[in-house]
């Protein structure tokens, strides 16, 4: 389909970028070096999903776009994620860090598009920054961690959470409040249809919990027998 972008358009002055950096690389020692042109790579690699996304629902005009959203989210996670040989799953999950960097977080975007911070520590101050609705208090949050970014030391996944709740209670205590109603409101309820025979689930989790149990779930499908009619 000629009118469908694809990541691989979107990543063509990628290689560009990798070799800037390589030829740069006696700056750094190799790892070093290395760690950082990956980091950059995998900055523009979402940028890259992002700007599909935009384009397919751009594509389906203001009328339907909203009506059409997940669809079109589904279809550019089973794009991207054929493209960057990984589950569509993974790729919706990745898709979810790229819009939040995008439109919540560009001063955090810029530090990670700069190689200066590794992809998981970007997952784990989107997460940590989720509860901050404010647009002021989410600009000043953001400012702060992109600061502590390119100025302190890497720290573990832990400590990095804590520092970011503590970003987020200084600058947006009430996003605090929102995380503490909705952990005590987390519950996993079974609806039965008896006479269907069938069950459905719905439930309020962490979103690192709710991702978890989707890479579960895809699992127990993935496994199953093509001819099982489940």
């Amino acid at each position: 389909m000629s009118g469908r972008p694809h990541v691989s358009d979107r990543l063509s002055s990628v290689g560009n970028v990798i070799d800037e950096w390589l030829e740069d690389a006696t700056r750094f020692t190799t790892v070093q070096g290395l760690a950082r042109v990956e980091a950059a790579a995998r900055a523009r690699r979402l940028a890259a999903m992002v700007a599909v996304l935009d384009a397919r629902q751009a594509a389906d005009g203001p009328v339907e776009r909203e009506r059409w959203y997940l669809d079109n989210w589904a279809a550019v996670a089973a794009e991207v994620g054929a493209e960057a040989n990984i589950t569509a799953s993974a790729a919706s999950h990745q898709l979810l860090i790229a819009v939040a960097l995008r439109d919540r977080l560009p001063r955090v975007a810029a530090v990670f598009a700069d190689g200066l911070v590794s992809y998981r520590a970007v997952e784990v101050i989107v997460w940590r920054t989720a509860q901050t609705v404010d647009p002021v208090a989410l600009a000043a949050v953001d400012a702060a961690v992109a600061d502590a970014l390119v100025t302190q030391a890497p720290l573990s996944d832990d400590a990095l959470a804590m520092a970011v709740d503590a970003v987020v209670d200084a600058l947006d205590p009430d996003a605090i409040d929102r995380t503490e109603r909705g952990a005590k409101c987390r519950d996993v309820t079974v609806h039965y249809d008896d006479v269907a025979g069938t069950a459905y689930l719905s439930s309020t989790l962490f979103g690192h919990e709710a991702w978890a149990l989707e890479q579960l779930v895809d699992g127990m499908a993935e496994a199953a027998c093509p001819s099982d009619p489940r």
